[in-house]
């Protein structure tokens, strides 16, 4: 068994990101950046001033953080409170593996992760620590997430395993040091750079002691 789990949220846990892709591609074009779905995936796994950043240079924009913010928090509270659900795996998984130490290490804001374990307490139940966007200074897929995660759980990377959905998220591990598994649950084969690539949380198994 590793000595720790580091394991995101949106997409790996919860049934989250066609929620706030959809959200952040209205809000965006709201205020006048013509941005599609498909574009936006690009940036899954990045945290939010990065994207926000990138875009307005690759449109010209000048969108500020505080006024996309207000048209956006409340509609992603909603959708997390009233549609967004727990993969039918992540609970199970959660439940096989207390004992093992365990940090929640996500991209997203403070207010956000707030929001989802006001929903799924279970998850904040499961782990000792969270690394959020407010926690770093270089996001994903910068390694810095996976290595406070590491710091704060007192463990070597090479001893913790990562759970991640997106490429970005696999290449933070990946550069951590640690050893990772892509959640790959529409075999979408985007997550070759993983240590391992399953289609779900159930088909972990993970080494003994």
């Amino acid at each position: 068994m590793p000595s720790a789990l580091l394991i995101d949220l949106d997409g790996t846990l919860i049934d989250s990101e066609p929620c706030y892709k959809r959200t952040e591609v209205l809000t965006m074009n709201e205020f006048g950046v013509p941005i599609t779905l498909e574009e936006m995936e690009e940036f899954t796994g990045v945290t939010f001033p990065v994207w926000l950043r990138a875009l307005n240079e690759r449109y010209g924009a000048e969108i500020q953080r505080e006024a996309f913010m207000e048209v956006y928090r409340p509609r992603m509270e909603n959708l997390v409170a009233s549609e967004v659900q727990m993969f039918e795996d992540a609970l199970a998984f959660i439940d096989r593996h207390r004992g093992v130490p365990a940090a929640l290490v996500t991209s997203s804001m403070k207010w956000y992760v707030d929001s989802v374990l006001r929903r799924f307490p279970e998850i904040g139940d499961a782990v000792e620590t969270i690394v959020c966007e407010a926690d770093v200074q270089r996001g994903k897929p910068d390694p810095e997430p996976y290595l406070i995660a590491c710091q704060r759980l007192k463990v070597a990377p090479m001893d913790a395993v990562v759970f991640e959905d997106a490429p970005n998220g696999v290449k933070s591990g990946v550069a951590a040091g640690c050893q990772v598994y892509g959640i790959d649950r529409h075999g979408l084969g985007h997550l070759h750079m993983a240590t391992s690539v399953v289609r779900s949380l159930d088909s972990i198994t993970l080494p003994s002691p």
